[in-house]
């Protein structure tokens, strides 16, 4: 009996000391991996990284696991894979979150939320950064809190709320200067310049821009970030028309994008020259640059660059009077569009794809895993158990595994029904999306039809088709944005509708008083909302053409939207005067209201009393 116990005392002792050894290993290639990720060699940053990930399992090392996984998402967010980024993530953050709380629990919050807003998911990129700051706040780590309030920043500037943005971007500055991190003040000092950039205040955006160059001055050698603030200094100076002060700063930028050779960078610097030149006039030159800046993007691939380049070219021939190289660069804009739309929707399926097949193969190793231990146990208790205890242990066996079995089976089918549901929501937004670049398209060979007709009455009758589906665009346009993909919220819609009425007519400069009254918990399914968008695009347009002419002092227009019980009240009234109430009986706006009034099962009556008032109820 004592000679078993020494026997097993030492067999656990080599065993402890087998563990010890994995669990050193896995950690030293857990931060190589971290070295040649920030070398740039995510290839092999990925090899050595799996295989950390592989002892660290083996060895059943819980928090070197989360490590690995939390690794391999910064590895995929460099490489610019921010869907497999945020799965590595989650499955790392999912461990972290049931061990002790450490500091890489918080850098894990805030690497996914990171990932998120590069995914352009801004809720949960909110939830995950402001979780992280209150670790950050309690353990005092000032730089990763202030870098969490900085993608807050950024957050905040994409979704225009540009109070919050600077709050949270003089938060951040100041959590920098209290370190003295040079770098991270820079960006600070960037991210606000960009934010008053936007906000038109270009006198606030130059300080601040200025003073990121001289704290980025003082780093070792010019950055790209440093080139990009010189770029929206140079930028701000074309809005100002100031464009040799434009031309200094831009040819700065290129000078630091071609010495840390920034391919891409250079493509965008030949890009904003041309654009420069064209907004100067000097076409030539406009020209020469972008036909440079459209060569270096087609080296990386840079479709961004390349759309903008092949925008201003088509406008740019177009006022030489060349309009076949006008039209030529006006298709090969439409043709890259398809084209990205088409690659962004292949790369969508295809992350898709890996992520499921990823999920199911590490739910496969676990299971493998886990089967092993559990058979491995049972073995050992056989052995030192009773023979009694044999067909107990046996059928014990048995109902687990068909428990396992039957909940492999309802996971399995839970992710089969996941996976039509969204795959049936991305074919559906995928449609709206093309039916509205569609429109889109229609609407450019229009707009390129009016600059060659002279005939006022055919340009009425275009701009007429234009307005019409412009109408239906929006539709499918909110249809495509919106997280409800089969009904419209009205409400926005109506007022935008009535913007583009405003700019097609040219009607912003004079002082019309357009009143809104429309219920906001008002939705429309596709049918009735394009059959009411239209109808108010013809009223509207009638009242534009007609109802404001130069005696109405006080043109007032008043669209008003209710429901009632089952129906819906919709009405437009302008204040025509006598000489103005033209009543369109024979046109083909009049018959098209009324189709469309018929297809809404609706009934429509016209008033003159004061003004002319247009009422539909469906």
């Amino acid at each position: 009996m004592k000679l078993l116990f020494v026997i097993g005392a030492l067999l656990s002792s080599i065993a402890i000391f087998c563990q010890s050894n994995a669990q050193d290993s896995a950690s030293l290639l857990s931060d190589s991996s971290v070295k040649l990720w920030k070398l740039g060699d995510y290839k092999n940053a990925l090899a050595v990284i799996n295989r950390s990930l592989n002892i660290a399992r083996k060895t059943n090392d819980s928090l070197q696991i989360a490590k690995c996984l939390n690794n391999t998402g910064l590895i995929y967010i460099s490489i610019g894979d921010p869907v497999k980024s945020i799965f590595y993530y989650e499955q790392s953050l999912k461990i972290l979150r049931v061990l002790p709380k450490s500091k890489d629990f918080p850098t894990s919050l805030l690497n996914i939320g990171i990932a998120y807003k590069e995914q352009g998911i801004y809720d949960k990129a909110l939830n995950y950064l402001f979780e992280s700051v209150g670790y950050f706040e309690e353990w005092k780590d000032a730089k990763k809190q202030s870098s969490a309030y900085n993608a807050i920043g950024n957050i905040s500037r994409i979704e225009k709320n540009y109070q919050k943005s600077l709050e949270y971007h003089f938060k951040a500055l100041k959590l920098r200067e209290s370190i003295n991190y040079t770098e991270g003040i820079a960006g600070s000092l960037n991210s606000i310049g960009v934010v008053y950039k936007e906000l038109e205040k270009y006198d606030s955006a130059l300080i601040f821009l200025q003073e990121s160059i001289k704290k980025a001055a003082k780093g070792n050698s010019p950055t790209e970030h440093l080139a990009n603030t010189l770029s929206h200094i140079g930028s701000i100076y074309v809005k100002n028309k100031n464009f040799n002060y434009a031309k200094k700063y831009y040819d700065s930028a290129y000078r630091i994008r071609r010495s840390v050779n920034s391919k891409k960078g250079i493509a965008y610097s030949m890009l904003e020259l041309g654009e420069l030149n064209y907004v100067s006039k000097d076409f030539k030159q406009a020209e020469k640059y972008l036909l440079l800046s459209i060569k270096s993007a087609e080296e990386v691939n840079a479709s961004d660059v390349l759309l903008k380049c092949y925008t201003i070219l088509r406008k740019l021939y177009k006022e030489t009077k060349n309009y076949i190289k006008a039209i030529e660069y006006d298709d090969l804009f439409i043709i890259l569009n398809e084209q990205v739309l088409g690659e962004e929707k292949l790369k969508s399926l295809t992350q898709m794809q890996i992520k499921y097949e990823t999920e199911r193969k590490q739910d496969e190793i676990e299971n493998l895993s886990r089967d092993k231990k559990k058979r491995e146990a049972e073995l050992l208790a056989q052995e030192l158990q009773l023979q009694s205890k044999k067909v107990h242990t046996r059928n014990l066996v048995i109902v687990i595994i068909l428990l396992s079995s039957i909940l492999v089976l309802v996971l399995i089918l839970f992710r089969i029904r996941n996976r039509f549901a969204n795959r049936l929501d991305m074919v559906m937004r995928e449609m709206h999306h093309r039916v509205k670049n569609n429109f889109q398209v229609l609407l450019s060979i229009f707009n390129l039809q009016l600059d060659h007709i002279k005939d006022k009455e055919s340009k009425e009758f275009i701009r007429s088709n234009c307005n019409r589906i412009t109408a239906m665009m929006l539709i499918h346009r909110e249809l495509y944005f919106d997280k409800e993909i089969t009904t419209v919220k009205v409400s926005d819609y109506i007022q935008t509708l009535v913007e583009n009425l405003l700019t097609a007519y040219e009607l912003r400069k004079r002082q019309i008083d357009i009143r809104y009254e429309i219920d906001e918990s008002i939705s429309l399914n596709v049918d009735n909302a394009i059959s009411m968008g239209l109808l108010i695009n013809e009223l509207v347009t009638n009242s534009f053409k007609y109802a404001f002419g130069a005696d109405n002092l006080h043109p007032v227009l008043t669209i008003i939207l209710t429901k009632l019980a089952s129906s819906h009240t919709l009405i437009v009234k302008d204040n025509a005067s006598d000489s103005d109430k033209v009543i369109f009986n024979k046109s083909f706006g009049l018959k098209l209201v009324e189709t469309q009034v018929k297809l809404l099962k609706g009934e429509m009556k016209r008033f003159t009393s004061d003004g002319v008032e247009y009422r539909i109820i469906f």
